[in-house]
């Protein structure tokens, strides 16, 4: 997570970061359709999906207001 918040800046609004988590399911699910499984690919797209998923619940956390 922190060398594609490096590479390419946090997310800019919760749209960006849900088209960027959309991305990485369908990535993963294309992976989890291939007719020969490679578990080490699944593995690294389901990563990517754990972190932009954390990156997006991160960016929400920090407008939550204290009541």
């Amino acid at each position: 997570m922190e060398r594609a918040i490096i590479l390419n800046g946090g997310f800019h609004s919760y749209h960006e970061g849900y088209v960027v988590l959309l991305e990485e399911v369908d990535e993963l699910w294309d992976e989890v359709k291939a007719h020969e499984h490679d578990p080490n690919k699944i593995y690294k797209e389901a990563i990517q999906v754990i972190a932009m998923a954390r990156e997006l619940a991160l960016c929400a956390m920090h407008d939550i207001k204290e009541e």
